[in-house]
């Protein structure tokens, strides 16, 4: 049986490396070698790898390689080639008549190749071998273009071997191996923005954990972990993160007995940068990350950012400060955490009205001093490790997508909302009624909640659930609910398209 050729991955290191001095080269792509080794196990790649000054060579069949590879930070570019030894120039040309005259055949091409490693052991310059293979090719095509041709030949020309790129070259994103900066510790709510920001600074060298302030139960929890699995499956290779988990939901219960409803967001915010904190000083996090863009919501006006950073005493990274919403989205569809976090609902359930976009730092002061017991929040934080993160969280089992037989369905939107549509024969419970009464309900009939996105609903239902009461929330929410009740014939479902 005839063996296959052997192939091999070429890297170019980006250059925040190759322009690095000798000593802290040697370190970065040190790191660089062990975060490739982690990567390529961790997608079951077998590989074989050898390191030079110039470049990094992968050796392996697999044909994820090129892929999981350009996802390593530090690599500028990811060659898939074929190596051969040569004495002459006249063997890199055969060699490359061989394999490239069918893949010119019709189309316009350019010859690029490069002299990498001790150049002066190489007889010949790259121009040379560019006009010779050039001109054996051209008979066979329908032109060279120089500027956009419709197939590149590649070649890198090494002290023995000509490598031969027999795929187009897989683009790196550069930037800094990752653990090469200090940890910090990211602030993930399971949206676009702090996937993205974590993204930004992983590529700069900054090995990252995460924290996330649960506000509605469990089905919230699994939303995030969706994220931080496809994140860190795809670019986390070098650091074994974790995700610590703070359930905020007994501040927040404070937070609307205590305080005015115009604050709660800014005091929310607040609240969630001094557990942060807490955490970064107790486990010597170098700072503290967010996916904060300036004027995006009432929290990231000018006039909030800065009080509720006072008094914090780790460093905050603002990455996506200057950023516009699209191009958010456009780089959360590179990283490829876009169509989870378009799934994940955002939290509707605090309210309070128009929240304040601008605040005095006393008054913020005065505010969050009247929530107590942040720190035992902290202390009681849960804390998922890299392999579980890794892993489909499990699901509660709380969802339906039809009706049970004699269940009561409780809307849990507010009147105006309910009187606008709601399903035939259910009950109005906004939400925060029905959280202080929950626990009234008779346990001999079962219950399907819904509400406008499906956390609060999802929320309520899971905590009930834990109590020992058949209760459900129906998966779709308002959207996915009015679908079924015009599928059964059981009321008008008129569009709502403002909740």
């Amino acid at each position: 049986m005839q063996q296959p050729t052997r192939r091999v991955a070429v890297l170019r290191l980006s250059g925040d490396i190759s322009t690095k001095s000798n000593q802290t080269r040697k370190w970065f792509t040190a790191r660089l070698v062990s975060n490739i080794r982690a990567g390529l196990r961790l997608n079951g790649i077998d590989f074989e790898l050898v390191k030079k000054r110039d470049r990094i060579f992968v050796y392996s069949q697999d044909p994820k390689l090129g892929p999981v590879l350009s996802r390593v930070f530090g690599v500028a570019g990811v060659g898939i080639a074929e190596p051969h030894t040569y004495e002459t120039l006249d063997d890199v040309v055969q060699k490359g008549l061989e394999l490239f005259s069918d893949k010119v055949v019709g189309r316009t091409f350019a010859v690029r190749s490069r002299r990498c490693g001790e150049k002066s052991a190489i007889p010949f310059m790259a121009i040379d071998l560019d006009q010779r293979l050039g001109g054996a090719l051209y008979p066979l095509a329908k032109g060279v273009d120089l500027k956009s041709p419709e197939f590149k030949v590649q070649i890198e020309v090494h002290e023995t071997f000509a490598y031969h790129y027999v795929e187009p070259e897989y683009p790196g994103n550069g930037g800094l191996p990752l653990g090469v900066q200090d940890r910090a510790l990211c602030l993930i709510s399971g949206g676009f923005d702090s996937a993205v920001a974590a993204w930004q600074m992983m590529r700069r060298g900054v090995a990252l954990d995460f924290v996330f302030f649960n506000l509605a139960g469990a089905e919230q929890v699994r939303g995030v972990r969706r994220v931080l699995q496809k994140l860190l499956q795809n670019w986390g290779y070098g650091h074994e993160a974790k995700l610590l988990i703070v359930d905020l939901r007994p501040a927040v219960g404070q937070l609307k007995l205590d305080i005015k409803g115009t604050y709660w967001q800014v005091v929310l915010k607040r609240l969630m940068a001094r557990a942060a904190d807490l955490i970064a000083q107790q486990q010597r996090y170098a700072a503290l990350l967010t996916g904060e863009a300036l004027g995006q919501v009432s929290t990231q006006a000018l006039a909030t950012m800065a009080p509720i950073a006072t008094g914090i005493k780790t460093p905050i990274l603002r990455p996506l400060v200057g950023f516009n919403k699209d191009e958010i989205i456009k780089l959360s569809k590179h990283v490829g955490t876009h169509d989870i976090s378009a799934k994940n609902p955002e939290f509707c359930a605090l309210g309070g009205g128009r929240p304040v976009t601008k605040i005095a730092t006393w008054l913020l002061d005065k505010l969050e001093a009247e929530i107590t017991g942040i720190p035992e929040l902290v202390a009681e934080a849960q804390t998922l490790d890299f392999e579980t993160l890794l892993q489909d969280p499990e699901d509660v089992g709380v969802g339906v997508n039809h009706i049970p037989d004699g269940a009561a369905v409780i809307d849990l939107r507010s009147d105006v909302a309910y009187s606008s549509w709601h399903f035939p024969g259910s009950a109005n419970l906004p939400f925060d009624v029905a959280v202080k009464n929950a626990l009234r309900l008779p346990k001999d009939r079962a219950y399907v909640f819904y509400c406008e996105v499906g956390l609060k609903s999802a929320s309520l239902a899971e905590r009930l659930h834990e109590l020992g009461y058949e209760a459900y929330n129906f998966d779709g929410a308002l959207r996915g609910l009015m679908r079924w009740a015009a599928e059964h014939r059981l009321g008008e479902a008129n569009p709502v398209d403002e909740f």
